[in-house]
């Protein structure tokens, strides 16, 4: 895991902070999660959370992973009582999302949700899964797609510290088999949800 220091205002102040966990995998076929990227409402609009969004890619370009994985709440599939809990700590899912694409994320195609911390302790399923590559040129076709087996073996690591190593196994099977093992994952505009969510 990578912590990389806070920046700080002229009085010592804390800026911002992020922390992402680098996911190799024991045969070298993962990427990195970024499990918290957050700005202080002060220092918001000021560049803060680029500047450590960029220092990630570095060291993660740096460790020669191909890109960043995260997760975001998507709005509209937020209850009603999630969205005011947002409201009244000054945080909006549709402005998060936004950054977030603004930095370089994009949303993967892929029916995705952490397997634990949703009701009753069941999976919580108002996440969609964001991957930005750092290899290749913003734009071009092949950072147009994510490969389903980069995906899987960054989330069997991901989740095999909390989930063990077997539930991880099974959980990243179970990914692969809602994508219908498809080799090469769409990525779409980080402001929208996975295709999966728009099924009739």
């Amino acid at each position: 895991m990578a912590e990389l220091p806070s920046p700080s205002g002229p009085g010592g102040e804390v800026l911002g902070g992020t922390v992402y966990t680098l996911l190799p995998g024991p045969d070298g076929g993962g990427a990195a999660f970024s499990s918290f990227l957050g700005v202080s409402p002060a220092a918001q609009g000021r560049g803060v959370g680029r500047a450590l969004w960029q220092r990630s890619l570095e060291e993660v370009r740096a460790a020669g992973l191909p890109g960043l994985f995260a997760d975001s709440v998507y709005g509209e599939r937020q209850s009603a009582e999630e969205r005011a809990a947002e409201a009244r700590t000054g945080t909006d899912p549709v402005r998060r999302r936004r950054a977030l694409h603004a930095l370089g994320l994009r949303t993967v195609d892929v029916p995705y949700w952490q397997p634990v911390g949703g009701p009753d302790g069941g999976p919580l399923q108002d996440l969609d899964l964001l991957y930005q590559p750092v290899t290749g040129t913003q734009g071009a076709a092949a950072d147009d797609t994510v490969p389903l087996a980069l995906v899987t073996a960054t989330l069997r690591g991901y989740w095999r510290g909390w989930l063990g190593q077997a539930r991880a196994e099974r959980e990243a099977l179970a990914l692969a088999e809602r994508a219908g093992h498809t080799p090469e994952l769409r990525l779409r505009p980080a402001t929208e949800t996975a295709s999966y969510w728009h099924r009739p």
